[in-house]
């Protein structure tokens, strides 16, 4: 249903895993000073009607539109989640410990759950995508990663690594982004 305030209804903010939240409880929006109005006087809930008319005026469905804020939401979301350092006898990267995503704080576990759901992926998949790289190694000929090089590949190796705690945030940051 619509709301007249101008904001998301409440049946979109429980679908975007946003109701009972606001700007303090993500990291990405939490205002360092404790203040989140506008000099100008605009609302976030005028802003959020200009942008649902702007993507309808540009035709999108109801659904699209809804995937972009599915898609912001779970952004917000994920720029919660933080990482823990596991015990891997140094295997990560300069010999290292691992870390993983953090899925024991309950305001982390919620966040990441709520991220995994919008964004349509799986904990694990993401995990992996965080907190590991892929090293080709090896030598033959001119071949591309992407396999593009017209060469043949050779003997080329690939070997998983883990990140330690700074690569991995750095990777969260860059996908946030």
């Amino acid at each position: 249903g619509k709301n007249k305030g101008g904001g998301p209804s409440r049946e979109e903010r429980r679908l975007l895993e946003l109701d009972g939240l606001t700007p303090e409880h993500f990291v990405l929006t939490r205002s360092p000073s404790g203040t989140y109005g506008r000099r100008d006087g605009v609302t976030d809930a005028s802003t959020y009607l200009e942008l649902r008319n702007a993507l309808t005026a540009v035709g999108f469905t109801d659904e699209e539109r809804m995937d972009v804020f599915e898609i912001a939401s779970g952004l917000m979301h994920l720029g919660n989640a933080t990482f823990e350092e596991v015990r891997s006898g140094g295997s990560g990267i300069d010999g290292h410990d691992r870390v993983v995503l953090n899925r024991s704080e309950e305001g982390s576990r919620s966040s990441l759950g709520s991220a995994c759901r919008l964004l349509g992926v799986n904990v694990d998949d993401l995990e992996a995508g965080l907190t590991t790289a892929v090293i080709e190694a090896g030598g033959g000929g001119s071949s591309s990663v992407a396999g593009g090089g017209g060469g043949r590949r050779g003997s080329q190796e690939r070997v998983r690594t883990y990140l330690d705690g700074p690569r991995s945030k750095k990777a969260l940051e860059a996908l946030l982004k």
